[in-house]
């Protein structure tokens, strides 16, 4: 006769199985449902654009290293996440409709968010809402909504680009987004309006933000600082490229050199990052020790 362990064995093993199912089930759905959502998100996410790679991936991670408090965690499915589920169902009918890529993006993170909370319940989504609510920053934002910004980008850059290089004496003229320099002519179009350093400094910051351990009110003055960073990198950036162009070549601001200087002033960019997060950590640590990953403290926001 089996003994009572055993049948708590199998139980806890058809009770785990019949979970996986479950998810394994709902997880293949959605992924139909939202299939040539994700294709055209995974489409939009071009080298340059770090936080579409890099969100997910940085969820998941983010979603594991809180095994521990999702085994202590008590499953209680709600019935809220059925309507969750069925509100992104919506959002995506009428993306599609509309032909809005934009709300079938919104709803495949909704439905993620409410599959979550239907299926494991309100203490499992309090544990993963960043995690969670962190996927919305892989949304690319259509370029309608971005071109009052990238004009006044396109002038910031360029006017604080000529300014730097007149200050090392390299003659230059400031004709609105163009700067004309002896050797070559540079323009500041759209594409080199800093959108990209301003997106991705914006979410490595909130990334930052929420594993260093500061006090509540530095990680908002973080984030407005690592904006700032982002604005002036993509500065350094038009000026260094009119010192390279005069001073050594103008191949350098074209083709592959452009690229490569692009990929450099990324890492500068985010190394600035990491500079002022260590120095906000020191200063607003919350605890003795300022590297402590805050995102393993459930209690954190």
């Amino acid at each position: 006769m089996p003994s009572i362990s055993e049948h708590s064995k199998k139980r806890f093993i058809a009770t785990h199985l019949n979970r996986i199912i479950e998810i394994a089930v709902l997880s293949v759905c959605l992924i139909a449902l939202h299939w040539s959502v994700i294709l055209n998100l995974v489409k939009n996410w071009d080298p340059y654009d770090f936080p579409g790679f890099v969100v997910p991936l940085a969820s998941i991670y983010l979603i594991w290293r809180k095994r521990p408090y999702l085994r202590k965690a008590r499953r209680s499915p709600a019935i809220w996440g059925l309507f969750v589920i069925i509100a992104g169902g919506l959002l995506l009918f009428l993306g599609n409709a509309a032909s809005v890529l934009l709300i079938g993006h919104i709803s495949f993170v909704v439905t993620i968010i409410g599959l979550v909370l239907y299926i494991f319940g309100w203490e499992y989504l309090r544990i993963l809402r960043f995690p969670l609510f962190f996927l919305f920053l892989m949304i690319p934002i259509p370029p309608i909504f971005l071109e009052p910004v990238n004009h006044r980008l396109q002038i910031i850059g360029a006017y604080f680009g000529a300014l730097i290089l007149s200050m090392f004496n390299v003659p230059v003229v400031l004709e609105a987004n163009t700067l004309h320099l002896p050797k070559i002519s540079i323009v500041v179009t759209e594409a080199c309006t800093g959108l990209r350093y301003l997106f991705s400094t914006l979410m490595i910051a909130v990334l930052i933000a929420y594993m260093t351990q500061m006090k509540r009110s530095a990680k908002i003055l973080y984030l407005m600082v690592a904006l700032l960073i982002a604005v002036v990198t993509n500065i350094l950036r038009v000026a260094s490229a009119g010192a390279m162009a005069n001073f050594i070549s103008a191949k350098l601001v074209s083709g592959f050199y452009h690229k490569l200087h692009g990929w450099i002033m990324f890492l500068f960019d985010y190394g600035g990052l990491i500079g002022v997060a260590f120095l906000f950590s020191r200063i607003f640590r919350r605890t003795a020790d300022p590297l402590v990953i805050a995102g393993d403290d459930e209690h954190e926001v």
